[in-house]
């Protein structure tokens, strides 16, 4: 089953978690190594 990704909300959900991020970062994090792995990745979709 096809699914429609609005991808403008998607870019804009991605780019607020990001400055959320930037602005209050987090020594540790339990998925750190899967969230690099996939923004480095070819590819990959991130919405």
């Amino acid at each position: 089953m096809a699914r429609d990704i609005d991808k403008t909300n998607a870019m804009r959900l991605l780019n607020k978690s990001y400055l959320k991020c930037l602005e209050n970062p987090v020594a540790t994090c339990s998925i750190m190594d899967a969230i690099d792995f996939v923004m480095q990745g070819k590819n990959c979709l991130t919405y």
